[in-house]
C-alpha cells in the first residue's frame, strides 16, 4: 500500500508488509491459496526493473490457481481519464500492460472492471452504490488465476 492508511494495522485477517514488492520473497505470493487476494496498487508506470514488471513477470505467473487479483487505477476497456492526462500530468501506462497479458491469456479471468460497469449500467449501479455520482471514475479491476501455467 502505497499511502499507508492507520485503519489496515487494526485489521485481523490481512498481512500488511511494510517493504516494496521487489524485496518480498516469491515464496510468499507462491503460498496464497485459492480465494486469497493480492491487492496490486503500483507506481503505474513501466519502468525498466520496477514493481510493475517485478508484478506483471514474476508474481502473477507464479500464483496458484483460485488467487483473485485486484489491481487498482485501472480504467478498462475505457483509457485514462482525459483530466490525468492534461491536467494531473500523470502519464501512466500500467493498464496497457495488464491489457496486453490478458490479450488470448487463459490462465486468468476478468470478474469485474468497476468503470465498465457504471460507465455502461450506471442506473443501475447506483441503485447499489449509493454514493456514486455522474463524473465518478471507479478504477477498481478484479480478476481471478483459473489455470495453472
Amino acid at each position: 500500500e502505497p499511502f499507508e492508511m492507520p485503519f489496515l494495522n487494526q485489521e485481523k485477517n490481512i498481512t500488511l508488509i511494510r517493504k516494496p514488492v521487489e524485496e518480498v520473497s516469491l515464496e510468499l505470493f507462491q503460498s496464497l491459496e485459492e480465494k486469497d487476494i493480492i491487492f496490486i496498487d503500483s507506481s503505474h508506470i513501466i519502468r525498466p526493473g520496477n514493481d510493475l514488471l517485478h508484478i506483471f513477470f514474476e508474481i502473477l505467473p507464479i500464483l496458484k490457481k483460485g488467487v483473485i487479483i485486484h489491481i487498482h487505477d485501472i480504467f478498462s476497456p475505457r483509457h485514462y481519464p482525459k483530466e490525468w492526462l492534461t491536467e494531473k500530468m500523470r502519464f501512466w501506462n500500467e493498464q496497457y500492460l495488464l491489457e496486453a497479458f490478458l490479450h488470448n491469456n487463459h490462465d486468468y479471468q476478468v470478474l469485474f472492471t468497476a468503470n465498465h460497469l457504471v460507465k455502461s449500467h450506471y442506473e443501475e449501479a447506483k441503485k447499489v452504490l449509493i454514493h456514486l455520482q455522474p463524473n465518478s471514475e471507479p478504477s477498481s479491476f478484479w480478476m481471478q488465476k483459473i489455470n495453472q501455467a
